[in-house]
């Protein structure tokens, strides 16, 4: 959930210079959707009891929480990390953040790495790029 922190509370708070999302999702029912489908082998659409109650029994509104949404509103520098053999966070969400937000905006993708482990991966290029001009004032969360 720090993708979803970092994005929110970049779009909203003017004192973030710039946001670093590393295998965020889009919107925590398209998550939620995958996952149903990855374990159950049902359709994702399905997932919409489990939603219901869940949001009940938490007391918020699950469909609410859209990072992409925060993203479109994002007018500062944004690097987005996705790691290509992400099983818990489909690789497809991370690129609908990347272009839903607006310039300047950097997209990294590590071929080998799954969910938050493009570090580990490639800690050469993961350095690089964090490390950039354009990037030497992002904030992570």
């Amino acid at each position: 959930m720090g993708g979803v922190l970092a994005i929110e509370t970049g779009a909203r708070n003017s004192s973030v210079v710039a946001v670093i999302d590393d295998s965020g999702f889009d919107t925590l029912p398209d998550v939620i959707g995958f996952k149903f489908s990855q374990i159950t082998r049902l359709p994702s659409w399905l997932d919409m009891g489990m939603m219901t109650v869940q949001s009940l029994d938490l007391n918020f509104n699950a469909s609410e929480v859209r990072p992409l949404d925060d993203a479109s509103k994002l007018h500062k520098p944004l690097l987005v990390i996705i790691g290509a053999k992400d099983q818990l966070v489909p690789p497809i969400e991370g690129n609908n953040i990347y272009n839903a937000a607006s310039n300047p905006k950097e997209l990294m993708v590590v071929l080998k790495a799954g969910h938050v482990d493009s570090y580990s991966v490639d800690t050469k290029r993961y350095r690089n790029c964090s490390d950039t001009p354009k990037a030497s004032s992002y904030v992570t969360i």
